[in-house]
């Protein structure tokens, strides 16, 4: 199950501002405050924005991915 979303995965640091246009268009399984701004974890085929990077799938990963997948909300 975690292979389905091998890199798919994605980190990306947002000001607090995008995050809910982000939320609207993209699966997040994790957001985080610090100093520097939000960092999310965005499950995605595509990459979300230009400073993303790819990170390692976690069991929660495909699980967000397959229920988005199938357009129901976790």
């Amino acid at each position: 199950m975690i292979q389905s979303v091998e890199q798919k995965v994605w980190n990306c640091i947002l000001p607090a501002s995008s995050l809910p246009d982000m939320q609207a268009k993209y699966t997040i399984s994790s957001a985080i405050q610090r100093s520097d701004g939000i960092h999310t974890r965005i499950v995605s085929d595509l990459r979300p924005s230009a400073n993303a990077t790819l990170l390692p799938a976690s069991l929660e990963d495909a699980y967000l991915y397959t229920v988005s997948s199938l357009g129901v909300q976790p």
